[in-house]
């Protein structure tokens, strides 16, 4: 579990665990789906008041009600929700390395049966290289 930060906004996440990306699952679904439900054409102050309720969902929804509201620091912009999105889509990524490096501890690295070391062996010697023409 790790700490993730925007703003002031500060959230417990953990994504080892099913149950939380589960719930970031059907939060993104649940955005593509609003996202594409708002009208293509409009006042402009409407579009992006669709825009915010798209991604104030989102939020809400992965985090609580009122994570919207902090996220975007009260305001009716699209931009923090955007900003907020994109850390959080970083922050998934470094997780996933970092969870990546502790599992690759655990894959075992025989390379191969005692023929297939011999083999390897003698293809990357010098004097088998050398005695048979290889460089």
């Amino acid at each position: 579990m790790s700490l993730w930060k925007f703003n002031d906004f500060e959230a417990e996440v953990d994504f080892a665990d099913a149950d939380f990306i589960e719930t970031l699952e059907e939060a993104q679904a649940q955005l593509e789906k609003d996202v594409l439900a708002i009208p293509a054409v409009g006042k402009v102050s409407d579009l992006l008041r669709a825009q915010v309720d798209c991604y104030a969902n989102f939020f809400d929804s992965l985090f609580g009600n009122g994570a919207s509201n902090i996220i975007a620091e009260g305001r009716c912009s699209v931009t923090p929700y955007i900003e907020a999105a994109n850390s959080l889509f970083e922050f998934y990524n470094s997780e996933n390395v970092r969870y990546t490096n502790i599992g690759n501890k655990y894959i075992p690295r025989s390379g191969g049966n005692r023929q297939q070391r011999r083999y390897n062996e003698r293809q990357n010697s010098r004097n088998y290289n050398r005695n048979h023409g290889r460089k």
